[in-house]
C-alpha cells in the first residue's frame, strides 16, 4: 500500500495535528486544574534542575561557552549562573542549560526534559517579569509536551539506524510550548510556536551521546532546544507560521523516526507525567543506575568484588551498545559519564555515589590499579529478557567459584522507587553547598517551597548565580 497523507487523512476525519493537540494543552492548562501531585512535583524540578546548573556553572567547558556568548552576544534581562552580565533569554538560556546538563544529573522525566524547559522559562520569564503561577504553567506544559511525545516513541526507535536520538525536536517543541506560555501567546500563535520549534529542532546526533563525542554535548539536550523554542515563540508572537504535519504526516518526525509511535500518548490519555518524576542520584546516564544501585547494594551484602575472576552485568538491547564499551577505558569525562563498566567498578570499589568528580577526575581515578583491573573483569551482555530502562543484573564469580547475583529493574530515582522530596532537597545541598552559603542554600528552598505564590521570579536564577 502506497503511503497515506496522515495529515490528510486527519483532517478528512475531522481530527487535529498531534502537534496542535498538544499546542491546545498546553494553552489550556492552568496551575488551579494540574493535579495537586503534579503542582507539588513541578517547584522541585525546577529546584533539581537549577541544583544542576549551579553545579556545572565551574564546569571549564560551561565556562568557554560562556566567554563565547558573552563575547558574542547582546546585552539583555536574563542573568547567567556564575557571570555578572546580562544577556539575551536565549543566550542565558544556552549557557544555563549547558552548565546543568554536564554531569548528567539533571530528571529523567520523558528523557532529560527539565534541561531543555527549565532553563528557558526561567531566562524568558526574567525578561517578562512573570509571577511563579506563570512560570510554573510554562514549566508543568513544557515537559508534559516533551514527556508525552518521549512516551509515543518509547522503545519503538532505532538510534544507531537513523543517527540520531530524537531529543531534539522534542525538546525545542516543550522549550516553546513553555515560552508560549510565558509571553501570553493566544492559542494560534501557541499552535505556531510548537510547528515552528518542532521545525528547527537540532539534530541530536547519536555519535555525540554515545560514543566519542567530544565537549558539545550538553548543547543538544538543553541549550539549543531551549534557547531555539524561546526563538520560535518569538517568530509566533511575530505572526510567522510552521507547519501543521511536522510530526505526523507521512514525511513527519513521528512516523520518520517510529512508523508505529502510539498516539495515545500525545492525546494524554496516559496521563500526568510529572505525577511520577524520574530523577537522578548518579552523574551519568541513567541506563546504567540500576547496575551502579545492584553493585553497592551487593558490595554491603558482603560480595568480594576484589575477589572477583570475572563479573557479568546484563542490560536491554536498547541500553546495550549505548552503554557498554567494551572494556575500553574512558578518555574524557563525557565518555566516563557514558562507561558502564567505569562507573560500576567505582561503586563495586566503594562509592556509594556517582558524583561530578568521578568523571571530571577520571584521569586520575584510572591511575589506580584495582580499578583498572577490575573494569577489564567486567563483561557486560545483551539481554532481551531485559527490555526495560533500568533493568540491570550482575553475576560475579570469585576465585573460589562462588557466585553471587542481583537484578534489578528500578534504580533509585525511578518512577517505581522514586526520590522523596527529602531527597531531592538533599540533592540540591550536595550539588550547591561548595558554592553557595548555607544561608543561601536555606532561604532559596523555602522561597522554591512557595513559588507558586511569588508575584515574581527574577530571584529564582538571582539568588544563586554569584557562585
Amino acid at each position: 500500500m502506497p503511503p497515506t497523507d496522515m495529515l490528510l487523512r486527519n483532517k478528512l476525519s475531522g481530527s487535529e495535528p498531534m502537534i496542535d493537540i498538544l499546542a491546545d494543552f498546553a494553552f489550556d492548562l492552568s496551575l488551579d486544574a494540574v493535579p495537586q501531585t503534579v503542582a507539588h512535583q513541578a517547584p522541585l524540578s525546577i529546584l533539581d534542575t537549577v541544583g544542576c546548573i549551579v553545579s556545572g556553572s565551574r564546569n571549564e567547558d560551561a565556562a568557554r561557552l560562556a566567554d563565547v556568548e558573552i563575547r558574542s552576544g547582546r546585552a539583555g534581562a536574563a542573568r547567567v549562573v556564575g557571570r555578572r552580565e546580562r544577556l539575551t533569554a536565549e543566550a542565558a538560556c544556552r549557557i544555563n542549560a549547558f552548565s546543568g546538563d554536564i554531569f548528567e544529573l539533571n530528571d529523567l522525566t520523558g528523557g532529560h526534559s527539565g534541561i531543555a524547559v527549565v532553563p528557558a522559562a526561567l531566562a524568558l520569564a526574567q525578561e517578562e517579569e512573570v509571577s511563579g503561577r506563570i512560570l510554573l504553567e510554562a514549566v508543568i506544559s513544557g515537559v508534559e509536551c516533551i514527556a508525552r511525545l518521549s512516551k509515543a516513541i518509547e522503545g519503538r526507535t532505532d538510534a544507531f539506524r537513523s543517527g540520531t536520538v530524537g531529543l531534539g525536536v522534542m525538546y525545542t517543541l516543550g522549550a516553546a510550548a513553555a515560552s508560549a506560555k510565558i509571553l501570553g501567546l493566544d492559542r494560534e500563535e501557541t499552535r505556531q510556536a510548537l510547528r515552528i520549534g518542532a521545525a528547527m529542532g537540532p539534530w541530536c546526533p547519536t555519535e555525540i551521546h554515545f560514543r566519542e563525542g567530544g565537549t558539545v554535548k550538553p548543547l543538544f539536550f538543553g541549550s539549543m532546544p531551549g534557547s531555539t523554542g524561546i526563538t520560535a515563540a518569538r517568530y509566533a508572537q511575530a505572526g510567522m507560521t510552521g507547519p501543521a504535519g511536522i510530526l505526523d504526516s507521512d514525511m513527519g518526525f513521528l512516523t520518520t523516526i517510529a512508523p508505529s509511535w502510539d498516539p495515545t500518548a500525545v492525546r494524554g490519555d496516559l496521563g500526568w507525567f510529572l505525577a511520577n518524576p524520574r530523577r537522578k542520584l548518579h552523574a551519568c546516564c541513567g541506563r546504567i543506575h540500576s547496575a551502579i544501585d545492584i553493585a553497592i547494594e551487593m558490595r554491603f551484602a558482603g560480595a568480594p568484588f576484589h575477589q572477583a575472576r570475572r563479573v557479568q552485568v546484563s542490560v536491554g538491547p536498547q541500553s546495550f551498545p549505548l552503554i557498554s564499551k567494551g572494556g575500553r577505558l574512558p578518555s574524557s569525562p563525557n565518555e566516563a559519564r557514558f562507561n558502564l563498566e567505569y562507573c560500576v567498578a567505582l561503586a563495586m570499589l566503594g562509592a556509594d555515589l556517582i558524583t561530578p568528580e568521578d568523571s571530571e577526575k577520571v584521569a586520575a581515578h584510572l591511575t589506580r590499579k584495582t580499578l583498572r583491573e577490575l573494569i577489564a573483569k567486567i563483561e557486560v551482555v545483551s539481554d532481551p529478557d531485559r527490555a526495560g530502562f533500568y533493568d540491570a543484573r550482575i553475576a560475579m564469580m570469585d576465585h573460589d567459584g562462588r557466585e553471587y547475583v542481583v537484578e534489578a529493574s528500578a534504580a533509585r530515582g525511578s518512577c517505581e522507587n522514586p526520590l522523596s522530596d527529602d531527597d531531592v532537597i538533599a540533592k540540591f545541598r550536595h550539588l550547591t553547598v561548595p558554592l553557595l552559603s548555607a544561608e543561601v542554600i536555606d532561604r532559596y528552598i523555602q522561597r522554591m517551597g512557595r513559588l507558586s505564590d511569588a508575584e515574581e521570579v527574577s530571584w529564582v536564577i538571582e539568588e544563586v548565580a554569584e557562585v
